[in-house]
């Protein structure tokens, strides 16, 4: 067993013209996982507010240092799935309190506009930071840029955690091939929505008193050196 583990929530995308039924981030995380090495992967559906507590307590049963939380639906408003989103974040802040999870990463169309519940429930919990999607984001894109996030955020150490710039520096590393004025999804209007008004980044490093913080801003604020 790993020191980390990556656990992925997935809810069926749903039956359409395009088959979009059979679609799912599992084989993608699967080449992370053969790639990076450093983590253990955990995938299972959700359904609505009761399957996914079963699926999070079912995922998180092992003692591992750290758990990274990835959950995939489709989103609109305060709406994951079928569930309200303080239901979903409710449920992980519990789980927290008897497992260390570090990171959480909500993969669904526009729950990132709740800055305010993503830093209320990061601030009333131990994780450390939270990320989500302003725009309607495309799945292919949002799948991709999940990737290189927990690529780069699983990287962080215990020391790591107690700053706020090393946290927000793997954030960057991870965005660092994407041009601030690209898009990866559309605003409320469906119009091209650029990345750097796209995500929400709330972090909140280990240490006492230290308080939940937007960090969105951020992200593009200088562009690494090579």
């Amino acid at each position: 067993m790993k020191h980390n583990a990556l656990i992925i929530l997935e809810r069926p995308w749903g039956c359409n013209e395009q088959d979009q039924n059979v679609v799912s981030v599992l084989p993608y995380f699967q080449g992370l996982e053969r790639l990076d090495g450093g983590f253990d992967l955990y995938h299972t559906n959700f359904y609505e507010a009761k399957s996914f507590k079963m699926a999070l307590d079912e995922l998180t049963q092992m003692d591992y240092d750290n758990y990274y939380v990835y959950i995939a639906c489709h989103g609109a408003g305060l709406r994951m799935g079928k569930m309200n989103l303080s239901t979903v974040l409710g449920e992980i802040n519990s789980k927290a309190q008897k497992r260390n999870i570090t990171g959480v990463v909500l993969g669904s169309c526009l729950v990132g506009n709740n800055t305010t519940h993503l830093e209320v429930y990061t601030e009333s919990s131990s994780i450390n930071w939270k990320i989500g999607y302003k725009c309607s984001v495309d799945w292919l894109e949002g799948t991709l840029l999940d990737l290189k996030l927990f690529h780069q955020l699983m990287k962080l150490d215990e020391e790591d955690l107690y700053d706020n710039d090393e946290i927000l520096e793997r954030v960057k590393r991870a965005l660092y091939t994407y041009d601030p004025a690209a898009s990866i999804g559309s605003d409320k209007n469906d119009k091209p929505m650029r990345i750097d008004d796209s995500l929400t980044f709330v972090v909140q490093s280990k240490g006492r008193g230290n308080k939940a913080k937007d960090y969105s801003q951020k992200l593009y604020e200088y562009r690494l050196s090579d």
